[in-house]
């Protein structure tokens, strides 16, 4: 089986590679790059291919193993196949068109070789080479030495290893310490080996790292949009929160006001009353328990007292004789008086019942008609007067509740102004919405100053705001992947000038070495034998031809032959400087044949560091750039970030301010749609508000006055009503004043229809008449 074409994909740290081989038999297949570009990945990738994967395999670190795949165009006996190697287990190796190649095809495909024979025979490597010396170098024996001596002056190459043996075992051969050299380096490498492990990165973990960032960014979006609505609720919260105790007071008030509805008017002066009130009880309070505390007084006294029996049984009978010594002695000292006094009553009594028409011998009234008189007419005054007030206070309320029906019918209609104070309130929400609306604007112009500014500090090329949107800056890794393939590349450039220098100063050195050994011994050029026996041939075939020879070729191939014989006898005489000068032109010889591979690897590695520069130009052109070095190119992405940033901050100032712009000329138009009036514009917002709010105030004015005029309403009807109660309490009572009167008329013999005045003078003759009846009557008796 030979191969005639290989392909890796997502191997070692090719996504793709293809490798192009001549399947010729006899032909040999060289493939040459510097150190570091993966000849040692493709045979590996050859040997995998042939024997199966690894189940370990190291070619892993960057795609991962799910999507690896190995395949190769191949000639055999039977003719040309496509095969496929994917890691596995069981059957893992297949044609094109998915058919499985069994293990017994797959060993006649491979010529009964193994893995072994392919390390040994195809798979060399440095590693191998290295162990496969140490293996001749122990074998015993001349022949070894032998071969090592002739072949690069290696006689003691024994000796030196025992001694480096001796060495290594002296480093190692106490316990692992990391004291000794040899396990401190040996430590330090499985550290820097674990570490590098540690620190690499599986693409799908960075995969998973930048899908979480972005999921966390929105996340993050999210939360922080979330995060001001909650604020914007929990100040309104807070508000409420506020407001809330002052709302329970006033809802309590006007619960208490509306229970007290039926709740009689005090007059200004009742407050007084009643605090006199207040102190009288106090006062009579106090003089009550002075009163109390002398009748205990007075009581302990009369109980200290002691009276004799007789005089205490006795004590009726002494008071009612000092009464009668006092009447008598009185009536003794008021008869004249009394005498003269019955005379006038007499006189007065006469005049009296001329005046009423009463003869002697019409009986006076009697006496409990006449105090019924009395007292009916001491009522009339009062029950008049309060007939007369009820009527017109009746009148005062029946004018007060009309004129309230027409203040409340006289009020304007009022509006619904509840949206008016809803939109009004939800664009003073967050504060002033023209300072709202200066500090969007003034954001974005400072967004706009700092745009500006960054889009001038860029180095190498300012971009303008619209090349800055067009442009993409390169990914860090793959800066630092192209920075690090520039450092290589000129690392592997010095090198290839370093080794090409130094091959044309040991040219240079052996041609002055061969030059200087020419000239002191005498010695012909390199090629002069062959030249002078190359001559002297040509002269004898001339001289041995079928025409007739020239005499002169005679002479010139006599000559020919002693310069034949002159140069091979200056070798033989200088035959060691003979040989020294061959090896000269030999190791010069190499060395000039080793000259057009270093100048090679010069030119290849002047195209890496072109390509590199390219990669790095290639970059910048992207980002918008005209770096030309990777320190220039990394100031101007720092800087273009830096823009890209103030960027993004202006598009976000810019869409805030519209947005800001929008919500409040929707309110703006709501606002003016509810209030009836045309839409302003936004530099008229403070106006319309100011507007809005007079509004608002001048209907919660008129609501109040609606409310105190209907409460005043309620209040006055119900004071019509009651007054009209009285009235009518007042007028049944002057009826049944008049009704009793009739018969009280009737009893005294006077007239129904007699006035008030005229019926309490004639009581008042009669109660006159009838004391001075009963006064002479006494004097008399």
């Amino acid at each position: 089986m030979r191969l005639a074409h290989v392909r890796l994909e997502r191997y070692g740290p090719f996504d793709q590679i293809d490798l192009p081989l001549d399947p010729t038999p006899g032909r040999v297949n060289l493939i040459v790059a510097p150190n570091g570009f993966g000849k040692s990945v493709l045979r590996q990738g050859i040997g995998e291919f042939l024997f199966g994967i690894d189940p370990r395999t190291p070619m892993s670190f960057r795609f991962g193993t799910e999507r690896m795949l190995l395949k190769a165009d191949i000639q055999h006996d039977g003719g040309t196949d496509s095969l496929v190697r994917r890691k596995g287990n069981g059957i893992t190796l297949a044609r094109a068109d998915g058919t499985l190649v069994q293990p017994d095809e797959e060993r006649r495909l491979l010529g009964g070789a193994d893995k072994a024979v392919f390390h040994e025979l195809f798979g060399l490597d440095t590693a191998l080479l290295r162990s496969g010396g140490r293996e001749l170098i122990r074998s015993q024996g001349r022949l070894g030495q032998v071969l090592f001596a002739a072949g690069g002056g290696m006689a003691r190459v024994r000796e030196l290893l025992t001694e480096l043996e001796r060495r290594r075992d002296e480093l190692g051969k106490t316990a692992r310490h990391k004291s000794r050299p040899l396990w401190a380096a040996l430590d330090g490498w499985e550290k820097a080996n674990n570490d590098l492990r540690n620190a690499a990165m599986r693409p799908a973990r960075w995969t998973a790292l930048e899908r979480h960032a972005a999921e966390t960014a929105s996340s993050l979006e999210t939360l922080l949009s979330e995060q001001a609505g909650l604020t914007r609720e929990r100040e309104r919260l807070r508000t409420i929160g506020a407001c809330r105790p002052w709302l329970d007071r006033l809802r309590a008030a006007a619960a208490v006001l509306a229970g007290a509805g039926d709740a009689p008017d005090l007059d200004d002066g009742f407050e007084k009353r009643w605090r006199d009130a207040l102190q009288a009880g106090v006062v009579t309070a106090s003089n009550a328990e002075a009163a109390r505390e002398t009748l205990q007084t007075a009581r302990a006294a009369r109980e200290a007292l002691s009276f004799d029996p007789r005089w205490i049984a006795a004590k009726a009978d002494i008071l009612a004789l000092v009464d009668q010594r006092a009447v008598a002695a009185r009536a003794e000292t008021d008869l004249p008086g009394v005498e003269r006094a019955q005379a006038a009553q007499q006189a007065d009594a006469g005049r009296i019942r001329r005046d009423l028409g009463w003869d002697g011998t019409v009986a006076l009234p009697p006496v409990a008609a006449v105090k019924d008189a009395q007292r009916r007419l001491r009522l009339h005054p009062k029950l008049a007067a309060d007939a007369e007030s009820s009527a017109v206070a009746v009148e005062t309320a029946e004018r007060a509740v009309r004129q309230t029906a027409e203040e409340l019918a006289g009020l304007p209609i009022q509006g619904n102004v509840a949206g008016i104070a809803d939109l009004a309130a939800l664009l003073r929400a967050d504060g002033d919405p023209a300072a709202r609306l200066e500090t969007a604007r003034r954001s974005v112009r400072e967004a706009e100053a700092a745009l500006r500014a960054a889009l001038a500090a860029i180095p190498d090329t300012p971009l303008s705001e619209a090349a800055l949107a067009t442009t993409a800056a390169p990914a860090e890794a793959s800066l630092e992947a192209a920075g690090r393939a520039l450092n290589e590349a000129e690392t592997a450039r010095a090198r290839a000038e370093r080794e090409h220098v130094g091959r044309l100063a040991d040219i240079q050195t052996e041609l002055a070495s061969l030059k200087a050994l020419e000239q002191s011994a005498m010695l012909p050029p390199a090629d002069a034998l062959a030249l002078a026996r190359t001559a002297r041939d040509l002269l004898w075939e001339r001289i041995c031809g079928p025409e007739r020879p020239d005499p002169a070729n005679s002479v010139a191939f006599d000559r020919a032959v002693r310069n034949a014989d002159a140069v091979a006898d200056a070798l033989i005489r200088h035959g060691r400087e003979a040989a020294e000068a061959a090896a000269l032109r030999g190791r010069v010889d190499n060395l000039n044949a080793g000259l057009p591979a270093l100048a090679d690897a010069v030119a290849r590695a002047d195209a890496r560091v072109a390509e590199a520069n390219d990669a790095l130009r290639a970059m910048a052109r992207t980002a918008g750039g005209h770096a030309t070095d990777l320190a220039a190119l990394r100031g101007f992405l720092k800087a273009r970030e830096t823009a890209v940033a103030r960027l993004i901050a202006r598009d976000r100032a810019a869409a805030e301010l519209a947005g800001l712009t929008e919500t409040l000329r929707a309110l703006s138009d709501r606002l003016a749609v509810a209030m009836g009036v045309p839409a302003r514009d936004l530099t008229e917002l403070g106006a319309l508000l100011a507007e809005a709010g007079r509004a608002v105030t001048a209907d919660n004015a008129l609501a109040n006055r609606r409310a105190v005029l209907t409460e005043q309403a309620k209040r006055e009807a119900a004071a019509s009503a009651t007054a009209a109660l009285a009235a009518e309490k007042a007028a049944r009572a002057l009826t049944e004043w008049q009704s009793g009167w009739n018969g009280v008329a009737a009893a005294l013999a006077r007239p129904a229809e007699e006035m008030p005045a005229a019926a309490a003078d004639a009581i008042a003759q009669i109660e006159d008449l009838r004391k001075a009846e009963a006064a002479a009557a006494k004097e008399q008796i």
